[in-house]
């Protein structure tokens, strides 16, 4: 029955494995809620369980036995742990264990992207975020004034004329993880220089946005890239003109007429929380909440004393660490060591059909230090973290046996 080979099993795979996607594009329409109070799982988080569950009894063990995994349980417990000294025990418990059978659910959905249907249907999904969120991020802001608008800007008009423009950081880690992704695509088209041209795009939108994190992140990115893949060659050297000439256009461009963007980057009044010194004493603040209470106040507590506002941390792993305490904090940095031996392999075995997941995960990851992130994409990028964990040690491996033979 729960055979591959089996065409219901298959359709139920797809059909499941494709409404967690269509939720996780972030677009409005397919985010499905049950109930008043929301149920804790949406259509796509039940979509998402029943492909776990589905793929529990065909996966190989050693989804189970991963890195990855232990860094599930580790956070699933510290949930549980946590709901003990939560205000509300009950339904912190309840919630606990939804968002524990979601967060397992993700170890054995990764066996989907094995097999080369599940692949061009999640690389279908990139390119349509890319291409939805990008119009969004030009054509919402006009809907505001009728006339160009920096993104940022309109989003704060927004919120006060409750027009429901979504936050430019949801926006902008769409476009930045769908961009670096794109980059890395493998085929002749995207083999010459015709891969700079969704890169170079999606930092016009990115730097429209005004969100100042996916734009430091991405810049960065690209330059650790660029300085790991370093050769002294002609053809690198013309690539490197090229992309950079258009790069440090758009740099100068930008903070030349956008007055915005410059606020955006200020690095001083600590009470402003686009400030960079506002986000290092939210992590002091989060970092003495945690050393509070190590074993956690539960998922839904998880905010922080901000001058005297209650506000989340801007730093995913430091609220996984006030909701699930010092193993929710464990587990979660632990996904940055796996990510990063994943890298180290793939550019051992050289499996470049593995670098979309690595760049999707890194930009991903790299913006959790300075957002909170929920959502059915942060569960597409736990997949993707599995997955690059399991497919670049065995390949590595399994290359290492050869050597040896």
């Amino acid at each position: 029955m729960f055979k591959l080979s089996n065409p219901y099993f298959l359709v139920i795979l797809l059909l499941s494995y494709s409404l967690f996607l269509l939720e996780a594009t972030g677009i409005p329409m397919f985010v499905i809620t049950f109930g008043e109070p929301p149920f804790p799982l949406s259509l796509g988080r039940i979509a998402l369980v029943i492909c776990g569950i589905l793929t529990f009894f065909i996966s190989k063990k050693k989804y189970f036995k991963s890195k990855f995994a232990i860094s599930i349980y580790a956070i699933s417990i510290g949930y549980f742990t946590g709901s003990f000294f939560s205000n509300d025990l009950s339904y912190e418990f309840l919630k606990s264990f939804m968002v524990g059978l979601v967060l397992f659910s993700t170890l054995s959905t990764a066996y989907l992207l094995r097999i080369k249907i599940f692949r061009n249907i999640t690389m279908i999904y990139i390119l349509t975020i890319f291409v939805y969120w990008a119009l969004y991020s030009i054509i919402a802001p006009q809907n505001i004034s009728g006339e160009f608008l920096n993104y940022n800007v309109a989003y704060l008009n927004s919120l006060e004329s409750d027009l429901g423009i979504i936050n430019y950081h949801v926006v902008g880690l769409y476009l930045s993880v769908s961009t670096i992704a794109i980059s890395e695509f493998r085929n002749k088209i995207m083999q010459s220089y015709v891969k700079y041209i969704p890169l170079l795009l999606g930092l016009v939108f990115l730097i429209n946005l005004g969100s100042r994190a996916n734009i430091v992140i991405i810049f960065l990115f690209i330059i650790f890239k660029y300085l790991y893949n370093l050769k002294l060659s002609k053809k690198y050297l013309i690539n490197t003109i090229i992309f950079g000439s258009g790069l440090i256009m758009i740099i100068i461009l930008a903070f030349s007429i956008n007055e915005e963007l410059r606020f955006r980057f200020s690095i001083i009044n600590p009470t402003n929380i686009f400030a960079f010194e506002s986000r290092y004493q939210l992590l002091v603040n989060g970092i003495s909440e945690i050393w509070q209470n190590p074993l956690g106040t539960g998922p839904s507590d998880n905010r922080i004393n901000f001058f005297g506002y209650q506000f989340q941390p801007h730093n995913q792993y430091i609220t996984f660490g006030v909701g699930a305490g010092l193993l929710g904090l464990f587990g979660s940095l632990l996904w940055t060591n796996i990510v990063y031996k994943s890298f180290v392999f793939i550019s051992k075995i050289r499996n470049f059909q593995l670098l979309p997941y690595f760049s999707f995960t890194s930009i991903f990851l790299i913006t959790l230090f300075t957002n909170d992130l929920s959502g059915s994409l942060f569960f597409l990028n736990l997949i993707f973290i599995q997955h690059l964990e399991i497919m670049s040690k065995e390949e590595y491996y399994s290359k290492k046996s050869l050597e040896i033979k």
